[in-house]
């Protein structure tokens, strides 16, 4: 319990020091690179899998090409050597019968181009080390072998049965035990060897099974850790905006301590900081308005005293007005009386004006009727020049009466405007 006790401590202390180190990074990056690291974990571990099955790959190949041929190589001989040994049997059987002992003489050269040919492919297969002695050793059996065949095929050929007999139950039958002897080792190396390759496939499997579950779970634990860091990264500051915006719902307007960060968590939390500021500088100045106001008041209500009493003077002032108001009132219907008899006179004027306008407009036809007859009398312009010399001056003349009448008819008009 008390390395538990002692361990806490510093296991806060690195919690608090991650989660600062996240929180410089912005939630997007920090996003992308919590999964990248996944994903490297991820490709590291696939990578990992696919090395470990190509080895797998690689010990399958070494038992396919190892030790499969050799044992099938090897059977092959095995049973080559024996249809050697079954065929002098056969030779002593059939020993009367000539045809059976071609027969037999022929399958004796087959078999035997087959047992080489078997040794010549397995000998060059394997170059070296205790196998290669092995296949070898036989092989000098085989080689021992073989004559004695000849020469007891030979005894037949001649007819000597007894010495062909004695030949195959001496020295063939020794060199067959041999070769059985030899066959039998070379097998027991095969199947050793072949046991090895499945061994170490199964070792190699097994090693390969234990370190894909280490990695998969150090994989799975190391991802669990980035997403519980970056839930813890972006839940507890939301957590603490929530409280200070709570705080301040709630009316307390007191501060609180803002975490560094550069993420929008942190911007979060400073503009909730510089709200509270805002709203205690706020109700600070609604506090000073208030009291302003208060005072305001109290002086309204002296100014509205003062007030009342400036009222009632205007009052007796108001009365005195009224009576000089009444008398400017007659004043105005005895001007309005004289404005009435002016404009009588004005529109009498007027009609005087528009009578002699009239005349006027009659007289300027009559002169107009004058010019053309003037004119039209052209050619009698000598004899009547003193004649002519005297209607100019009467037109002179009604000029001047027109122009004194247009002056009579402005000046009515401007009097009854100004009535």
């Amino acid at each position: 319990m008390c390395a538990v006790k002692r361990f806490m401590p510093r296991f806060l202390r690195r919690q608090t020091t991650t989660t600062t180190l996240l929180r410089r990074f912005k939630i997007t990056l920090r996003l992308v690179i919590c999964f990248g690291i996944t994903s490297l974990l991820m490709v590291a571990l696939g990578a990992f899998c696919l090395l470990q099955m190509q080895e797998i790959r690689k010990q399958g190949e070494a038992v396919e090409s190892g030790a499969l041929p050799s044992i099938a190589m090897a059977d092959a001989i095995a049973i080559g050597l024996v249809k050697l040994r079954s065929e002098t049997t056969r030779l002593i059987a059939n020993a009367d019968d000539p045809g059976a002992v071609i027969n037999s003489r022929i399958n004796v050269e087959q078999l035997r181009n087959e047992v080489e040919k078997g040794f010549s492919e397995y000998l060059a297969r394997v170059q070296s080390g205790t196998e290669h002695d092995s296949i070898v050793a036989l092989q000098e059996a085989y080689k021992a072998f073989m004559p004695g065949l000849q020469d007891q095929i030979a005894l037949i050929e001649q007819n000597k049965l007894d010495e062909a007999r004695m030949l195959a139950n001496t020295m063939l039958a020794l060199q067959g035990d041999l070769m059985d002897m030899q066959v039998q080792l070379l097998r027991e190396l095969n199947k050793q060897s072949a046991a090895s390759a499945v061994d170490s496939a199964v070792a190699s499997y097994e090693q390969t099974r234990i370190i894909a579950l280490s990695v998969i779970a150090v994989v799975l634990a190391l991802t669990l850790l980035l997403a519980w860091r970056l839930s813890v990264s972006i839940i507890h500051p939301v957590r603490q905006a929530l409280h200070i915006a709570s705080t301040i719902a709630d009316g307390d307007l007191t501060e609180h301590q803002i975490p560094d960060g550069k993420d929008e968590t942190a911007q979060l939390l400073i503009t909730l900081g510089r709200m509270r500021t805002n709203l205690h500088s706020t109700i600070d100045q609604i506090y000073a308005a208030a009291t302003q106001l208060s005072q305001s008041v109290q002086e309204m209500g002296s100014i509205a005293e003062a007030s009342a009493l400036n009222l009632q003077s205007q009052n007796s002032e108001i009365e005195q007005a009224a009576v000089a108001v009444n008398q400017m009132s007659q004043a105005a219907i005895e001007v309005a009386g004289n404005a009435s008899s002016t404009v009588t006179e004005s529109q009498a004027s007027t009609r005087a004006a528009a009578q002699g306008q009239e005349k006027l407009s009659a007289t300027i036809l009559s002169i107009k009727e004058l010019t053309e007859n003037v004119l039209n009398s052209s050619h009698q312009a000598e004899g009547l020049a003193e004649r002519t010399q005297s209607i100019s001056s009467i037109l002179d003349v009604i000029r001047a009466i027109a122009n004194q009448t247009n002056l009579l008819a402005l000046n009515a008009a401007i009097e009854a405007a100004r009535a």
